[in-house]
């Protein structure tokens, strides 16, 4: 059954469905906005996340690459899809979609953050302890990203001065959240 909206009307009326927090709705007509010839960009940018958040990461990829054909300056996005990688266990795939936003935007919080996570998960606490340094360097101190390199921080130390292995405990619900 062909929609009588158009993919921009689709986008706009599930972007209302999910700020009333009806996901299915939502969702529902962005996949219907993703199926037809003119998507919108943002329609794919948009269900890319919502997959994202429900744990979809094999649907939030393909559609954030989908996304990311159209619109490849789009560091919020890069850094996004780099979580999906991430969160599957592909820590050399996400560095390098992180290392390509830091090419393009070398302070973006998100990416110095988690760059540091992975360095710490793959033992390097020296490279994250430095890491997690410069982004407290950059990071606007009201930053969410700020507060969490600080605790990330202060976790590592007080974990070295216990001589206990390295903590590293991340939330990473937030990560497709663009407000940083």
């Amino acid at each position: 059954m062909q929609s009588i909206f158009d993919g921009e009307e689709l986008l706009v009326l599930a972007r209302m469905d999910l700020e009333k927090g009806i996901v299915e709705q939502g969702l529902s007509k962005l996949k219907q906005a993703a199926a037809l010839g003119d998507c919108p960009p943002a329609a794919r940018l948009e269900l890319a996340r919502v997959y994202a958040q429900l744990g979809l990461r094999q649907k939030a990829r393909s559609q954030f690459e989908a996304y990311l054909q159209a619109r490849p300056e789009d560091v919020d996005a890069t850094f996004q899809l780099g979580m999906t990688r991430f969160e599957d266990g592909e820590t050399d795939a996400a560095l390098a979609l992180w290392d390509r936003v830091l090419q393009q935007a070398s302070q973006y919080p998100p990416a110095l953050y988690f760059r540091a996570v992975a360095a710490a998960r793959q033992g390097q606490g020296k490279d994250a302890r430095a890491m997690l340094r410069t982004a407290l360097d950059v990071i606007p101190a009201d930053n969410l990203y700020f507060t969490r390199s600080r605790d990330l921080l202060a976790s590592m130390d007080a974990a070295e001065k216990a001589g206990k292995a390295e903590p590293v405990a991340i939330n990473a619900a937030d990560a497709y959240r663009t407000q940083h």
